[in-house]
Protein backbone atom coordinates (compact mmCIF):
# COMPACT_ATOMS: atom_id res chain seq x y z
CA UNK A 1 0.00 0.00 0.00
CA UNK A 2 1.72 3.53 -1.24
CA UNK A 3 1.69 6.20 1.55
CA UNK A 4 -1.27 8.09 -0.44
CA UNK A 5 -3.48 5.37 -0.02
CA UNK A 6 -2.39 4.77 3.73
CA UNK A 7 -3.74 8.67 4.42
CA UNK A 8 -7.10 7.84 2.36
CA UNK A 9 -7.40 4.86 4.56
CA UNK A 10 -7.18 6.45 7.23
CA UNK A 11 -9.22 10.02 6.45
CA UNK A 12 -11.68 7.10 5.48
CA UNK A 13 -12.10 4.99 8.88
CA UNK A 14 -12.33 8.95 10.65
CA UNK A 15 -14.63 9.68 8.39
CA UNK A 16 -16.99 6.62 9.84
CA UNK A 17 -15.43 6.85 13.33
CA UNK A 18 -18.28 8.09 15.68
CA UNK A 19 -17.08 11.28 17.54
CA UNK A 20 -18.76 13.38 20.26
CA UNK A 21 -18.85 16.11 18.10
CA UNK A 22 -18.21 16.58 14.46
CA UNK A 23 -16.38 19.44 15.08
CA UNK A 24 -14.50 18.91 17.75
CA UNK A 25 -14.28 15.68 19.89
CA UNK A 26 -13.42 15.07 23.54
CA UNK A 27 -11.29 12.53 23.55
CA UNK A 28 -10.69 9.84 26.84
CA UNK A 29 -7.34 9.98 26.94
CA UNK A 30 -5.86 13.62 26.38
CA UNK A 31 -2.19 13.67 24.15
CA UNK A 32 -0.45 15.72 26.59
CA UNK A 33 2.87 14.24 26.29
CA UNK A 34 2.48 14.49 22.20
CA UNK A 35 2.13 18.70 22.91
CA UNK A 36 4.49 19.03 25.58
CA UNK A 37 7.49 17.35 24.21
CA UNK A 38 11.07 18.63 23.65
CA UNK A 39 12.61 19.17 19.92
CA UNK A 40 15.08 16.86 19.32
CA UNK A 41 16.86 19.32 16.94
CA UNK A 42 16.83 22.28 14.78
CA UNK A 43 16.77 22.59 10.85
CA UNK A 44 16.23 25.36 8.12
CA UNK A 45 14.11 25.62 5.34
CA UNK A 46 16.32 25.22 2.05
CA UNK A 47 13.65 26.72 -0.06
CA UNK A 48 10.31 28.10 0.33
CA UNK A 49 7.72 25.39 0.96
CA UNK A 50 4.89 24.61 2.68
CA UNK A 51 3.45 22.74 6.04
CA UNK A 52 1.17 20.14 6.22
CA UNK A 53 -1.40 18.60 8.73
CA UNK A 54 -0.27 15.27 7.54
CA UNK A 55 3.18 13.70 5.98
CA UNK A 56 1.53 13.86 2.66
CA UNK A 57 1.79 16.38 -0.16
CA UNK A 58 -1.98 15.66 -0.52
CA UNK A 59 -2.78 17.01 2.35
CA UNK A 60 -3.72 20.69 3.57
CA UNK A 61 -0.77 23.13 4.31
CA UNK A 62 -1.20 25.37 7.90
CA UNK A 63 1.58 27.05 6.84
CA UNK A 64 3.85 28.46 4.27
CA UNK A 65 7.65 28.74 5.22
CA UNK A 66 10.31 30.98 3.27
CA UNK A 67 14.15 29.85 2.52
CA UNK A 68 16.02 29.86 5.87
CA UNK A 69 12.97 29.33 8.16
CA UNK A 70 13.73 28.26 11.26
CA UNK A 71 12.24 24.78 12.54
CA UNK A 72 11.66 22.67 15.44
CA UNK A 73 12.35 19.18 15.02
CA UNK A 74 10.19 16.77 16.79
CA UNK A 75 10.10 13.27 14.85
CA UNK A 76 11.46 11.54 11.75
CA UNK A 77 9.28 9.95 9.16
CA UNK A 78 10.21 8.15 6.12
CA UNK A 79 10.90 11.14 3.76
CA UNK A 80 9.06 13.55 6.43
CA UNK A 81 9.73 15.76 9.87
CA UNK A 82 7.33 16.29 12.06
CA UNK A 83 8.10 20.34 13.34
CA UNK A 84 7.17 23.49 14.44
CA UNK A 85 7.90 26.97 13.20
CA UNK A 86 8.56 29.74 15.35
CA UNK A 87 5.62 31.91 13.83
CA UNK A 88 3.02 29.15 14.67
CA UNK A 89 0.29 27.16 12.62
CA UNK A 90 -2.99 29.07 11.13
CA UNK A 91 -5.58 26.44 12.04
CA UNK A 92 -9.80 26.39 12.62
CA UNK A 93 -11.10 25.37 15.65
CA UNK A 94 -14.79 25.39 16.30
CA UNK A 95 -16.18 28.32 18.19
CA UNK A 96 -18.40 26.17 20.48
CA UNK A 97 -15.26 25.45 22.51
CA UNK A 98 -14.04 29.52 22.57
CA UNK A 99 -14.77 31.98 24.47
CA UNK A 100 -13.48 35.91 24.37
CA UNK A 101 -11.32 36.92 27.56
CA UNK A 102 -10.08 40.44 28.41
CA UNK A 103 -6.78 40.30 26.62
CA UNK A 104 -7.86 41.67 23.06
CA UNK A 105 -7.35 39.09 20.06
CA UNK A 106 -7.03 36.33 22.66
CA UNK A 107 -9.67 33.69 23.29
CA UNK A 108 -9.77 30.67 26.09
CA UNK A 109 -10.54 27.28 25.21
CA UNK A 110 -13.06 25.67 27.16
CA UNK A 111 -13.69 21.92 26.31
CA UNK A 112 -10.76 19.09 26.44
CA UNK A 113 -9.34 17.22 23.21
CA UNK A 114 -10.41 20.21 21.15
CA UNK A 115 -8.72 19.75 17.29
CA UNK A 116 -7.41 21.94 15.35
CA UNK A 117 -8.10 21.38 11.51
CA UNK A 118 -6.47 22.54 8.36
CA UNK A 119 -9.69 24.58 6.96
CA UNK A 120 -13.08 25.35 8.75
CA UNK A 121 -14.88 22.14 8.11
CA UNK A 122 -15.10 18.85 9.83
CA UNK A 123 -14.89 17.14 6.09
CA UNK A 124 -12.58 14.10 5.69
CA UNK A 125 -9.94 16.26 3.50
CA UNK A 126 -9.34 18.47 6.48
CA UNK A 127 -7.52 16.09 8.64
CA UNK A 128 -7.00 17.50 12.06
CA UNK A 129 -3.05 17.90 13.39
CA UNK A 130 -2.18 15.42 16.10
CA UNK A 131 -2.19 17.43 19.00
CA UNK A 132 -5.04 18.89 20.78
CA UNK A 133 -6.33 22.12 22.80
CA UNK A 134 -7.44 21.93 26.30
CA UNK A 135 -9.72 23.67 28.80
CA UNK A 136 -7.64 26.41 29.78
CA UNK A 137 -5.53 27.08 27.32
CA UNK A 138 -5.22 30.32 25.38
CA UNK A 139 -4.69 31.22 22.02
CA UNK A 140 -4.23 33.71 19.62
CA UNK A 141 -7.58 34.73 17.30
CA UNK A 142 -6.98 35.59 13.71
CA UNK A 143 -10.34 36.28 12.41
CA UNK A 144 -14.33 34.16 11.98
CA UNK A 145 -14.96 32.21 8.92
CA UNK A 146 -18.62 33.78 8.81
CA UNK A 147 -19.09 36.53 11.95
CA UNK A 148 -22.81 36.61 11.05
CA UNK A 149 -23.43 33.46 12.45
CA UNK A 150 -23.07 32.92 16.81
CA UNK A 151 -19.61 32.55 17.85
CA UNK A 152 -20.84 29.19 18.86
CA UNK A 153 -21.65 28.27 15.09
CA UNK A 154 -19.09 29.71 13.70
CA UNK A 155 -15.51 28.28 12.90
CA UNK A 156 -12.32 30.57 14.11
CA UNK A 157 -9.05 30.76 12.86
CA UNK A 158 -6.83 30.55 15.79
CA UNK A 159 -2.41 30.74 16.08
CA UNK A 160 -1.50 27.43 17.32
CA UNK A 161 0.24 27.43 20.86
CA UNK A 162 3.58 26.41 21.44
CA UNK A 163 4.27 22.77 21.17
CA UNK A 164 2.01 22.22 18.09
CA UNK A 165 3.39 20.69 14.91
CA UNK A 166 2.90 20.08 11.01
CA UNK A 167 4.92 18.05 8.56
CA UNK A 168 7.46 19.29 6.25
CA UNK A 169 9.11 17.34 3.43
CA UNK A 170 12.48 15.75 4.96
CA UNK A 171 14.15 17.26 1.44
CA UNK A 172 13.22 20.93 1.99
CA UNK A 173 15.48 21.11 4.88
CA UNK A 174 19.04 21.72 5.65
CA UNK A 175 21.08 21.39 8.81
CA UNK A 176 21.76 24.93 10.66
CA UNK A 177 25.30 26.47 10.20
CA UNK A 178 27.43 25.84 12.80
CA UNK A 179 28.12 28.09 15.71
CA UNK A 180 24.50 29.00 15.90
CA UNK A 181 23.03 29.84 19.26
CA UNK A 182 20.05 28.33 18.40
CA UNK A 183 17.89 28.94 21.83
CA UNK A 184 18.80 32.86 20.89
CA UNK A 185 17.80 32.57 17.38
CA UNK A 186 14.68 30.81 18.20
CA UNK A 187 13.33 33.25 20.27
CA UNK A 188 13.83 36.50 18.17
CA UNK A 189 12.01 34.24 15.65
CA UNK A 190 9.05 33.99 17.81
CA UNK A 191 9.45 37.26 19.02
CA UNK A 192 9.91 38.91 15.35
CA UNK A 193 6.52 36.97 14.09
CA UNK A 194 4.77 37.91 17.08
CA UNK A 195 5.43 41.94 16.19
CA UNK A 196 3.70 41.09 12.81
CA UNK A 197 0.76 38.86 13.79
CA UNK A 198 -2.69 41.72 13.21
CA UNK A 199 -4.76 39.28 15.76
CA UNK A 200 -8.81 39.86 15.74
CA UNK A 201 -11.26 40.45 19.30
CA UNK A 202 -14.09 38.07 19.66
CA UNK A 203 -15.61 40.89 21.94
CA UNK A 204 -16.31 43.20 19.91
CA UNK A 205 -14.95 41.70 15.95
CA UNK A 206 -12.51 44.37 15.47
CA UNK A 207 -9.15 43.45 14.24
CA UNK A 208 -6.17 44.30 16.81
CA UNK A 209 -2.90 46.12 15.42
CA UNK A 210 0.15 44.09 14.40
CA UNK A 211 2.46 44.54 17.55
CA UNK A 212 -0.33 46.04 19.41
CA UNK A 213 0.28 45.15 23.52
CA UNK A 214 -2.42 43.00 24.82
CA UNK A 215 -5.26 45.09 27.35
CA UNK A 216 -3.69 44.69 31.00
CA UNK A 217 -0.02 44.06 29.61
CA UNK A 218 2.57 46.38 30.44
CA UNK A 219 4.19 48.54 27.74
CA UNK A 220 8.17 47.19 26.29
CA UNK A 221 8.44 50.54 24.93
CA UNK A 222 10.13 53.22 26.22
CA UNK A 223 7.26 54.94 28.45
CA UNK A 224 6.15 58.53 28.30
CA UNK A 225 6.20 60.04 31.86
CA UNK A 226 2.94 61.00 33.30
CA UNK A 227 1.55 64.60 32.74
CA UNK A 228 -0.52 66.49 35.34
CA UNK A 229 -4.07 66.49 34.70
CA UNK A 230 -6.11 69.02 32.93
CA UNK A 231 -8.93 69.92 35.37
CA UNK A 232 -11.19 68.71 32.77
CA UNK A 233 -9.62 65.26 32.82
CA UNK A 234 -9.41 65.22 36.30
CA UNK A 235 -13.38 65.64 36.92
CA UNK A 236 -14.19 63.17 33.93
CA UNK A 237 -11.64 61.02 35.95
CA UNK A 238 -13.49 60.89 39.49
CA UNK A 239 -16.89 60.97 38.00
CA UNK A 240 -15.44 57.77 36.19
CA UNK A 241 -14.39 56.25 39.74
CA UNK A 242 -17.88 57.11 41.30
CA UNK A 243 -19.85 55.06 39.05
CA UNK A 244 -17.38 52.39 39.22
CA UNK A 245 -18.17 52.23 43.19
CA UNK A 246 -21.68 52.39 42.63
CA UNK A 247 -21.84 49.91 39.63
CA UNK A 248 -20.02 47.13 42.17
CA UNK A 249 -22.77 46.81 44.45
CA UNK A 250 -25.48 47.73 42.34
CA UNK A 251 -27.93 45.07 41.42
CA UNK A 252 -28.13 45.37 37.59
CA UNK A 253 -24.85 47.44 36.52
CA UNK A 254 -24.86 49.19 33.77
CA UNK A 255 -21.22 48.21 32.65
CA UNK A 256 -20.76 49.74 29.09
CA UNK A 257 -21.64 53.07 30.45
CA UNK A 258 -19.12 52.91 33.49
CA UNK A 259 -16.64 51.41 30.96
CA UNK A 260 -17.57 54.58 28.24
CA UNK A 261 -16.44 57.21 31.04
CA UNK A 262 -13.04 55.32 31.80
CA UNK A 263 -12.58 55.14 28.35
CA UNK A 264 -13.23 58.70 27.91
CA UNK A 265 -10.63 59.83 30.34
CA UNK A 266 -8.05 58.01 28.19
CA UNK A 267 -9.15 59.41 25.25
CA UNK A 268 -8.53 62.93 26.92
CA UNK A 269 -5.47 62.42 28.89
CA UNK A 270 -3.90 59.01 27.63
CA UNK A 271 -0.58 59.78 29.36
CA UNK A 272 -2.08 61.38 32.79
CA UNK A 273 -1.13 60.40 36.37
CA UNK A 274 -4.58 58.29 36.11
CA UNK A 275 -4.44 56.42 32.70
CA UNK A 276 -2.41 53.53 34.05
CA UNK A 277 -5.09 52.71 36.52
CA UNK A 278 -7.82 53.68 33.70
CA UNK A 279 -6.27 50.93 31.68
CA UNK A 280 -6.70 48.16 34.83
CA UNK A 281 -10.43 49.59 35.27
CA UNK A 282 -11.20 48.54 31.95
CA UNK A 283 -9.81 45.37 32.51
CA UNK A 284 -11.69 44.80 35.37
CA UNK A 285 -14.76 45.94 34.06
CA UNK A 286 -13.92 43.27 31.04
CA UNK A 287 -14.18 40.81 34.43
CA UNK A 288 -17.25 42.15 36.06
CA UNK A 289 -19.55 41.61 32.84
CA UNK A 290 -18.24 38.28 31.97
CA UNK A 291 -19.39 37.76 35.73
CA UNK A 292 -22.68 39.40 35.23
CA UNK A 293 -23.80 37.49 31.75
CA UNK A 294 -22.54 34.07 33.43
CA UNK A 295 -25.39 35.07 36.03
CA UNK A 296 -27.91 36.20 33.83
CA UNK A 297 -27.26 32.77 31.27
CA UNK A 298 -29.77 30.04 31.60
CA UNK A 299 -29.00 27.55 28.85
CA UNK A 300 -25.53 27.36 31.47
CA UNK A 301 -26.30 24.27 34.09
CA UNK A 302 -25.70 25.37 37.76
CA UNK A 303 -22.46 23.39 37.95
CA UNK A 304 -20.68 24.84 35.02
CA UNK A 305 -21.90 28.43 36.02
CA UNK A 306 -20.70 28.14 39.67
CA UNK A 307 -17.48 26.98 37.94
CA UNK A 308 -16.63 29.42 35.23
CA UNK A 309 -17.71 32.20 38.00
CA UNK A 310 -15.41 31.54 40.14
CA UNK A 311 -13.01 31.52 37.40
CA UNK A 312 -13.71 35.10 36.60
CA UNK A 313 -14.14 36.28 40.14
CA UNK A 314 -9.90 35.21 40.69
CA UNK A 315 -9.06 37.00 37.49
CA UNK A 316 -10.96 40.10 38.99
CA UNK A 317 -9.36 39.37 42.04
CA UNK A 318 -6.08 38.96 40.75
CA UNK A 319 -7.11 42.28 38.46
CA UNK A 320 -7.09 44.40 41.57
CA UNK A 321 -4.10 42.55 43.33
CA UNK A 322 -2.29 44.09 40.56
CA UNK A 323 -2.31 47.33 41.93
CA UNK A 324 0.28 46.20 44.54
CA UNK A 325 3.26 47.31 43.03
CA UNK A 326 5.15 44.24 44.79
CA UNK A 327 2.38 41.84 42.92
CA UNK A 328 2.91 42.63 39.62
CA UNK A 329 6.37 41.81 39.34
CA UNK A 330 6.00 38.15 39.24
CA UNK A 331 2.77 35.61 37.33
CA UNK A 332 4.10 33.42 39.63
CA UNK A 333 6.39 33.31 42.37
CA UNK A 334 7.56 29.77 45.15
CA UNK A 335 9.35 27.27 45.37
CA UNK A 336 10.39 25.18 41.79
CA UNK A 337 9.92 21.54 42.49
CA UNK A 338 9.49 18.48 40.37
CA UNK A 339 5.98 16.86 40.20
CA UNK A 340 6.22 13.22 41.43
CA UNK A 341 3.67 11.74 39.61
CA UNK A 342 4.82 13.01 35.92
CA UNK A 343 8.57 13.19 35.23
CA UNK A 344 9.77 16.30 33.35
CA UNK A 345 6.92 18.49 35.18
CA UNK A 346 8.25 21.34 37.47
CA UNK A 347 5.88 23.15 39.87
CA UNK A 348 5.90 26.33 41.36
CA UNK A 349 4.58 25.92 45.49
CA UNK A 350 3.95 28.43 47.82
CA UNK A 351 2.59 28.04 51.20
CA UNK A 352 1.88 24.18 50.65
CA UNK A 353 -0.51 24.74 47.66
CA UNK A 354 0.55 24.80 43.96
CA UNK A 355 0.43 28.43 41.90
CA UNK A 356 1.72 27.16 38.71
CA UNK A 357 3.22 24.99 36.27
CA UNK A 358 6.20 26.04 34.22
CA UNK A 359 7.35 24.83 30.93
CA UNK A 360 10.22 27.16 28.81
CA UNK A 361 9.68 26.32 25.51
CA UNK A 362 12.24 28.38 24.51
CA UNK A 363 14.80 26.22 26.00
CA UNK A 364 16.46 29.35 27.34
CA UNK A 365 16.31 27.86 31.32
CA UNK A 366 17.23 24.43 31.68
CA UNK A 367 14.65 24.36 34.84
CA UNK A 368 16.06 21.18 36.60
CA UNK A 369 19.15 23.98 37.65
CA UNK A 370 16.23 25.78 39.96
CA UNK A 371 15.29 23.12 41.37
CA UNK A 372 14.39 23.60 44.97
CA UNK A 373 15.13 27.37 44.77
CA UNK A 374 12.48 30.03 45.57
CA UNK A 375 12.37 31.95 41.81
CA UNK A 376 10.10 34.29 40.59
CA UNK A 377 8.62 33.98 36.91
CA UNK A 378 7.67 35.78 33.95
CA UNK A 379 5.95 34.29 30.55
CA UNK A 380 2.84 33.73 28.57
CA UNK A 381 0.20 32.21 30.43
CA UNK A 382 -0.21 29.15 27.93
CA UNK A 383 -2.96 27.77 29.91
CA UNK A 384 -5.29 29.31 32.91
CA UNK A 385 -6.20 27.51 36.49
CA UNK A 386 -9.17 24.49 35.56
CA UNK A 387 -8.34 22.46 38.53
CA UNK A 388 -6.15 21.31 41.58
CA UNK A 389 -4.67 18.92 39.27
CA UNK A 390 -4.46 21.73 35.98
CA UNK A 391 -2.63 24.62 37.96
CA UNK A 392 -1.78 27.39 35.68
CA UNK A 393 0.91 27.04 32.88
CA UNK A 394 3.59 29.53 32.09
CA UNK A 395 6.08 29.40 29.25
CA UNK A 396 8.80 30.99 30.93
CA UNK A 397 10.81 33.29 29.39
CA UNK A 398 12.31 35.39 32.78
CA UNK A 399 13.51 33.26 35.97
CA UNK A 400 14.57 35.22 38.87
CA UNK A 401 16.28 33.29 41.59
CA UNK A 402 14.90 35.13 44.81
CA UNK A 403 16.89 32.51 47.35
CA UNK A 404 18.13 29.34 47.28
CA UNK A 405 18.85 26.19 49.48
CA UNK A 406 22.60 26.75 51.10
CA UNK A 407 25.02 25.15 49.27
CA UNK A 408 23.22 26.21 45.84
Amino acid sequence: MTPSHRISFVLGLLALAPVASVHAAVVAAPNFLAQEAKPERYVRTTAATKLYNVADKKGLAVASLPAGTLLAVYADQTGWLSVEPPQGLNVWVYGQFLRATAQSGVAEVTGDGVRMRPKPSSSVDSFPLEQQLFEGDRVRVLGRNDAKKSLREDWVQIVTPPGVRGWVATGDTGAIEAGLDVRTSWMDAVKKSTATVALYDLRDGQSVAAGAAPAGAASTAAATPPKPDAAPAQGSWDAAERAYEAAKVAAAADWKSVRAGFQSYLDQNPNGASASTAKLRLEQISYHEEIARLKSDAALQEVQRQKMLAEAQAQLEEAALSQDPLWGRFQARGWLRRDENQPGRFLVQWGGRIGAEVTCGSGRYDLALFEGSEIGVLGATTRTASSADRPMRIDATRIEILSAPSGR
